[in-house]
């Protein structure tokens, strides 16, 4: 659903109560962001509030955009994300990328017993809603199990619990009534995910066909919970990149900080743009007594792009930081010169914003 700017939040809250999600904001034609119900929900505003404070700047995905790239913006914590089709925006949902995936056979034939899933933490539906709040807290986690009587009935998320911090009257839409979370019970909560549940031996793919069959984002699955996220996880894994080293013999005792250094760097630079190819070689050119001056030949491939990098010093992890410092300047500067290009197969991005996460609060 598309709105204004200027729309007030008022205008919204029923669409909210009727269950959509995610709004598209326009300023005279233009996107500018998204309102959310969990925004809107956990706010504080007055009935004369305008949707302009309440936008999440987030991602357009485009009809180019790769696939990976999209399953890594839903791991941002998104349900629905801005899609323009060349036209207007629509919203995309996580069971249209689910469904996507399936079709480019994406999502890895593997069985659900293989991930390193978490045991369900449970809570009792007659405790409050704070004490839901705290123990998410306490254990880092954001779904428990609803339980009666020792037996799971229900799933309670997060993204549950934010509607019940601000209680809305009926007549009065926009006044916070004297209620607190404190005197909430869980069972008093209108809605929540219904249990679905998955076989231990089930694959991802069937995972995946049982979220988009039912719509939801978790299933549980032999006394653990799966979520579209532990899939997304699996979609968007690379192995990790092997840096390739020449010379080790000569700095021996140091190989260890070197294949550090270098790996971190590598890291860095990918988060910038994908690196394909990378070598390090280390040779000695001058000697004096127990001391060596070292030169180290970085080469690293992004795309069609090479950049060599040389660097001396007496002292090898100071060597090390010279040539840290001067790959990340010329990466940085040849990616300014290149926003929103396409270089080499493996450069299409969103934009260069993006990859810089400019567009999240």
């Amino acid at each position: 659903m598309i709105i204004s700017i200027d729309d007030k939040i008022s205008s919204i809250l029923p669409k909210v109560k009727e269950g959509v999600r995610t709004f598209i904001v326009k300023d005279k034609g233009k996107y500018v962001g998204i309102v959310t119900d969990r925004v809107i929900y956990t706010s504080q505003f007055d009935p004369n509030a305008k949707v302009k404070n309440y936008i999440v700047k987030a991602p357009v995905i485009k009809s180019d955009t790769e696939l990976e790239k999209i399953a890594e913006l839903f791991l941002h914590g998104y349900r629905e994300l801005p899609y323009f089709n060349g036209k207007d925006f629509e919203l995309l949902k996580f069971t249209d990328l689910l469904k996507n995936l399936l079709a480019e056979k994406r999502i890895p034939n593997k069985k659900i017993s293989q991930l390193g899933l978490n045991e369900i933490v449970k809570i009792d539906k007659n405790e409050s809603i704070a004490e839901a709040i705290a123990l998410m807290r306490r254990r880092k986690i954001h779904h428990l199990g609803i339980s009666e009587n020792g037996k799971l009935v229900g799933i309670l998320s997060s993204a549950d619990l934010f509607p019940f911090l601000i209680k809305i009257k009926e007549k009065t839409p926009l006044v916070r009534e004297k209620i607190g979370p404190d005197s909430i019970k869980i069972a008093s909560i209108p809605y929540l995910p219904k249990i679905h549940e998955i076989g231990i031996n089930k694959t991802l793919t069937d995972a995946a066909n049982e979220m988009i069959k039912n719509e939801v984002m978790t299933l549980v699955c032999n006394g653990k919970f799966l979520h579209l996220y532990d899939i997304l996880k699996e979609v968007t894994k690379k192995e990790k990149f092997m840096v390739e080293i020449a010379g080790k013999e000569e700095v021996r005792e140091y190989i260890e900080d070197v294949k550090r250094e270098i790996d971190q760097l590598v890291e860095k630079v990918d988060k910038l743009a994908p690196v394909d190819y990378a070598k390090l070689t280390i040779k000695t050119i001058r000697e004096s007594g127990e001391r060596k001056k070292y030169i180290l030949k970085f080469l690293i491939t992004l795309g069609k792009e090479k950049i060599a990098v040389d660097s001396s010093d007496w002292d090898i992890h100071k060597a090390l930081h010279y040539l840290k410092e001067e790959v990340e300047k010329i990466v940085r500067s040849k990616k300014e010169r290149t926003k929103g290009k396409k270089i080499g197969k493996n450069w299409r991005r969103l934009s260069a914003k993006l990859r810089e996460g400019e567009y999240f609060k």
